[in-house]
This record gives C-alpha cells, sequence and structure tokens, in this order.
C-alpha cells in the first residue's frame, strides 16, 4: 500500500495499530506536512513495521515551511487529545521495526523533536525518549533524522556530543572543545560530523570561523562537507599569534538558525630549528640560510626539509652561564669536519 500524506489537517489516532509493508516517496506510511499534527488518545499503541521511503522517513515524514524562528513555541508533530495527566499515565507507545529509507531516516525524517513542545499536559519534557521507540535496526545514528543542527567532534565512529545549546545563549558548558598544539602553515586533522535531531549523524557542511580577523585558513576549509560517517576534517591556520579559536557551525534547513557548534582551541608553536615564521599569510617556512642554498621546500606540517646532495645540513647550539643559548643551522657543500663516516649523517 501507499503512505498516507496530510497537509495542515489534524489526525487523531487511538487503540492497537499496526502500519506494515507501505512504501512511499516521502514517509513510507506517513507524511505529515503544512503543520499537520498527529493526535494520540491514551492506551494507544502504534506499531510502524517494514514500511520504506523511497526518498526519506521509512515510517513517518514530518515537513513544514512555517517552523517559528524560535524554540520555545515549536509544536511537536505528536500531540496528546485533551487528556491533562503526566505522559507517563497515557500509556502511549509507538514503536518502528525494521523501517528503511534510501536517503535519510529509517524511522522518522524531521518534526526538531529536540526542541518541540507539547500543549497538554503542559510539561516541560515533551516526552518523545518515553513513546517513540526504535526496534531491529542497523542504523541506528541516523533512524530518527533531520536537517542538519550542528558539529560534533568524533569518538571512533560515533558523534560526541554535550546537551544542545542555543546559538543565543552566552553560556553554555556543553559546547565540545577539542585542543591542538600546531605550527602556524601546518596542516592538522579534527574527525567530526554533522548531526541532527537526537544525534543522528546528517551529511551537511561544516562551516569554519576564525576569532582573530587576522589568521586566515586555506580557502578550502572554510566550508567542508561531511557524509553518513565520520569525515576528516582538515584546517591550516596562518597566523602570528600564539593562539587561534575556530568555531564550527552548520546552518539549519529551514530554521536558517545557528547553534553553537564545536570550538577548536589553536595553540601555535614557534617555528622548530630551520624554519622562521615568514610570509603573507604567515607560516613557518625555510629559514634564508637555506634558501640561499636552494634548499626548499620545507614541509612544516612533517618538518622535514628536502636537502639535495651532496650539500649537508646540520645545526650548532652554543653558550654558557652568562649568555643565552643560540641556535642556527649550518649548510655545507659537502659533508664537513669528518662528520660522515660509513654512509652515515652524524649531527649534534
Amino acid at each position: 500500500d501507499g503512505g498516507l500524506a496530510v497537509g495542515g489537517t489534524n489526525v487523531f489516532f487511538g487503540g492497537n495499530i499496526t502500519f506494515r509493508d507501505n512504501i512511499a516517496t516521502y514517509g513510507g506510511r506517513l507524511a505529515l506536512l503544512d503543520n499537520s499534527i498527529m493526535y494520540l488518545t491514551p492506551n494507544t499503541s502504534i506499531t510502524f513495521s517494514h514500511n520504506h521511503a523511497t526518498y526519506a522517513g521509512g515510517a513517518i515524514y514530518v515537513g513544514s515551511e512555517g517552523y517559528p524562528y524560535s524554540f520555545g513555541n515549536l509544536k511537536c508533530f505528536y500531540q496528546f487529545d485533551g487528556i491533562n495527566q503526566a505522559i507517563s499515565d497515557l500509556n502511549i507507545q509507538i514503536t518502528f521495526e525494521n523501517n528503511t529509507a534510501y536517503f535519510a531516516g529509517s524511522a522518522l525524517y524531521g518534526g526538531l523533536v529536540d526542541f518541540c513542545v507539547i500543549t497538554i499536559p503542559p510539561e516541560t519534557n515533551n516526552g518523545f525518549d518515553s513513546i517513540f521507540k526504535v526496534q531491529n535496526t542497523d542504523d541506528d545514528l541516523s533512524a530518527i533524522y533531520s536537517d542538519p543542527y550542528r558539529v560534533c567532534p568524533c569518538n571512533g565512529s560515533r558523534p560526541v556530543c554535550g546537551k544542545l545549546c542555543n546559538g543565543s545563549s552566552t553560556h553554555c558548558s556543553s559546547v565540545q572543545v577539542r585542543l591542538v598544539y600546531t605550527y602556524p602553515g601546518a596542516l592538522f586533522q579534527i574527525e567530526a560530523v554533522v548531526v541532527g535531531q537526537k544525534d543522528g549523524i546528517v551529511p551537511g557542511v561544516v562551516r569554519a570561523t576564525l576569532g582573530n580577523t587576522s589568521a586566515v585558513l586555506d580557502d578550502l576549509q572554510y566550508s567542508q562537507a561531511t557524509g553518513k560517517t565520520c569525515t576528516t576534517l582538515n584546517y591550516t591556520v596562518y597566523s602570528s599569534h600564539t593562539e587561534e579559536m575556530i568555531t564550527l557551525t552548520t546552518e539549519i534547513i529551514p530554521m536558517r538558525l545557528t547553534l553553537k557548534g564545536m570550538i577548536i582551541n589553536v595553540t601555535l608553536l614557534n617555528c622548530p630549528l630551520g624554519f622562521t615564521l615568514t610570509g603573507s599569510p604567515p607560516k613557518c617556512d625555510c629559514v634564508d640560510k637555506l634558501r640561499e642554498h636552494h634548499i626548499y621546500p620545507c614541509n612544516i606540517t612533517n618538518q622535514t626539509i628536502n636537502c639535495p646532495p651532496p650539500l649537508w645540513i646540520g645545526y650548532y647550539h652554543s653558550g654558557n652561564n652568562t649568555e643565552p643559548p643560540v641556535e642556527g643551522v649550518l649548510v655545507h657543500d659537502h659533508c664537513p669536519f669528518d662528520c660522515c663516516k660509513r654512509e652515515q649523517l652524524l649531527t649534534a
């Protein structure tokens, strides 16, 4: 059978119901469009089993152009039929079993269930986690699916997300922070992913913003796409400062809201021996002594210097108890001072 699609309509459910083996493009069994609401009466049990969506929402699809622009007044797509009782006393259960969707949301797509509110009973907890259950699915990270909310770091193959925070919040201890120690101009990588409601993984775009306006990234690093699994994001910070902060966010569509995302606190180290901070934008590159001998490039990411034979590179370190130490680079046309023996290069 085909799915049921309703627009701007209230649909009432009660008793023991099973929806099985239905197929549709959006919502294998039920598509709630344009602020439609499913009303549930007490002592109701609904099972969605083996339904399929050729695009999104294997069992239920929720879509609307009318989402309000604040979190506090968004009504949930499910409501309770005029019974002013505690949710725990209503005896309502909705179960998803082995539903599938080609693109996203094997059980549910949409609904903004992290933020939505119920009107009766007027509880702060909308009861989603206690009423809706997903069983027998291999797609546990995106069975409950939505448009993108935010960016989270990964631990292995799973996102690590804290409590959701509105972008207008001034304090939010749950924002995930990662610390990185690197050199100016060196590439580093972060495993991260875009998630939607209930932290389900969503393909999306990660947008990077630097706290310091004088610092820059490589052009292609400001917007990077992620898929249905944790993705490696590449970043290269060019700056003359010792500390930088990168904020990673994604845009919610269609709400056009930005939630507080992930933060990367970057500590930029002094350039290592053989490198100096140079150029615009600033990065660690070959010292002038090496360039005079046409020794380049110097790769700050893996801290290697390309030295063609028979040139020899070494370093010196001088100083005593009364003078500060001095370090520098030595370049010689051939291995000097009998340092090279038995094809081994001996350095200090």
